[in-house]
């Protein structure tokens, strides 16, 4: 049998799992960079749209031009608000790589993993970093015991109640 195959030592798992969580760390990282790219380009593009549009409503004597440029106006605000909820999985998903990356590093020193402190430590630098409310509700469902599955559960319980409200959350999305 191969060497690799039969060492099943503590130190071997760890340094397994923090180099895997380095690898997720990069994939992460690589997949925002490609999409920060193409999503700022796609918003750059439409807020050029839509001033294009306020201008040429501006210049124009007819009220069906008008209505049609100010409709067209108001449809590429909309799909700019919709591309701004792809700064928050951006932020989201940064969040996560430096929480997996903190993770490895952690993992990697032998004499930090069996103390309370860094674990304590490591869970503090987590929350300070989120700047979601939905990132920091998360946070406190699985740091009070809730499962994964329970946790997306209660986020959607409430998603869905703020909907049937009315009160979406579009709060921290805003025009430039």
């Amino acid at each position: 049998m191969d060497q690799s195959d039969t060492d099943s030592s503590p130190a071997c798992f760890r340094a397994e799992t923090a180099r895997l969580l380095s690898l997720s760390v990069a994939q992460i990282h690589l997949g925002l960079s490609d999409g920060d790219v193409s999503i700022g380009k796609v918003i750059e593009f439409c807020s050029e749209v839509s001033a294009q549009c306020e201008a040429l409503q501006n210049k124009l004597d007819s009220q069906e031009t008008a209505q049609a440029t100010e409709a067209m106006n108001q449809q590429i605000k909309k799909a700019i608000i919709a591309l701004q909820f792809y700064d928050r999985l951006s932020q989201r998903l940064a969040h996560v790589s430096s929480g997996l990356e903190e993770l490895a590093d952690l993992l990697a020193m032998e004499e930090m993993i069996r103390k309370a402190a860094p674990w304590s430590n490591l869970r503090e630098k987590l929350v300070q970093q989120y700047c979601l409310v939905d990132e920091k509700e998360v946070y406190d469902y699985i740091m009070q015991g809730a499962s994964v599955n329970q946790a997306i559960a209660l986020m959607q319980q409430k998603k869905d109640q703020q909907k049937a409200s009315g009160q979406e959350d579009e709060s921290d999305i805003t025009l430039f």
